[in-house]
């Protein structure tokens, strides 16, 4: 939650028409809510889930831990031969390279299970804590704005469609190129096949991020037609009717915080450690040009991270631009607006949205830089070990 203030999460719902609940936040986010469901993990409006749909989805996870499991141990026990399938060459392979290897599968496979135990037992109740928070905002907004939000779900299904088939294809064109065995296509396909728990969370989030930065955007729009007109009593009344829509947006960012926090803490740590497995498959061996597979790894990691960060920088940037406009506000308006305006400024500085990892640190886009500047710290030690490891191998010669 946001370090500015600690509001409790409570449940609550405003006074909305019949149109706003059928063309509301439910509607505007269901293409995810379906897509979610066909991977086993419910998010439906409401407060119990029936037996049967507990019962799929606990089976899919655990169908899920144990194949990942037996990979795994085929992995470790089979690590020389599968990083070969990552080089032409026999000679290319090192000890380095096939650790680095291992070391990506198994990153994939924690950090699936993890955001997949994530969605099965945690990440509903406070889905739904979430959901009434952007309901609340349904008596504020218009179809339009839901409206964005529907197309932003609808974008989001087919990134994850077109991702994760443009994964699998280039995986098993890889494979048959190097004529791996079925076991390790299995395996590969497995380990890409389940980033999708992730890329549903990612894109979630980044819809949720969205929505909220839109909302802040609504009141920065409304603000523009406030005019300085001391008697006229409906500016005055859209003004606190403005303070009451920025208090209900500020909490759907505590909201997220709440729903998708530790999911950020964990992911973040997956994409750190993905990109420096990544790097070291493009630039560990220079004998070798980096393959498709190589290439479109470490793009989709590039592309997860920035839909994390940027969406959660919109917000602040949206929230930024409200408080900009009432200083300048403040400058323009007369009595009884000025006094208001004032209020305002007041709850604006009180209330500063931050997404943030269960409050260790917040995310932006500075983030991008410094996980690229730390990548290359071990990327440079794990080519110094290999480069040891090829002159002990000469001198042995």
């Amino acid at each position: 939650m946001s370090s500015s203030r600690s509001r409790m999460l409570v449940r609550t719902r405003s006074t909305i028409s019949g149109e706003a609940v059928e063309k509301g936040w439910l509607w505007s986010v269901q293409p995810l809510v379906i897509s979610a469901k066909c991977l086993g993990i419910n998010l439906s409006n409401g407060n119990r889930q029936s037996t049967c749909w507990w019962f799929i989805t606990v089976l899919v996870l655990l169908f899920f831990i144990i194949t990942q499991f037996l990979c795994l141990k085929f992995i470790i026990n089979n690590y020389k031969e599968i990083s070969q399938t990552f080089i032409f060459e026999i000679n290319n392979n090192s000890d380095t390279f096939a650790w680095n290897t291992v070391m990506d599968f198994v990153n994939f496979a924690v950090h699936s299970l993890g955001i997949h135990i994530m969605f099965v037992f945690a990440f509903r109740s406070r889905w739904c804590l979430l959901v009434e928070a952007f309901q609340n905002l349904e008596s504020f907004s218009d179809f339009n704005f839901f409206n964005k939000i529907r197309k932003a779900s609808i974008l989001g299904v087919f990134w994850i469609i077109i991702l994760q088939t443009t994964v699998l294809i280039t995986n098993i064109h890889h494979h048959a190129k190097y004529g791996s065995s079925l076991t390790i296509l299995f395996c590969s396909l497995l380990s890409v096949y389940s980033q999708i728990y992730l890329v549903t969370a990612i894109i979630l989030f980044a819809v949720s991020s969205y929505a909220s930065s839109m909302a802040y955007l609504s009141i920065r729009l409304n603000l523009n037609h406030i005019k300085n007109k001391t008697t006229d009593g409906n500016y005055y009344n859209c003004l606190l009717s403005l303070k009451r829509r920025h208090v209900i947006v500020c909490e759907t960012v505590d909201h997220i915080n709440n729903c998708f926090g530790y999911f950020l803490g964990v992911t973040l740590s997956f994409h750190f450690v993905a990109i420096v497995t990544a790097s070291f498959y493009l630039f560990g061996n220079e004998k070798e040009p980096a393959t498709i597979l190589e290439i479109g790894f470490a793009t989709t990691q590039i592309c997860n991270l920035s839909l994390i960060c940027y969406p959660a920088d919109l917000i602040r940037n949206k929230a930024d631009s409200v408080s900009r406009k009432l200083i300048r506000m403040q400058l323009e308006m007369e009595e009884p607006l000025k006094s208001v305006v004032n209020e305002f400024v007041a709850q604006t500085n009180q209330f500063s949205p931050q997404i943030n990892a269960v409050g260790f640190y917040p995310i932006s886009k500075k983030i991008i830089p410094q996980i690229v500047g730390t990548t290359l710290t071990y990327f440079f030690i794990l080519y110094q070990f290999q480069s040891s490891e090829k002159n002990e191998a000469i001198k042995n010669v």
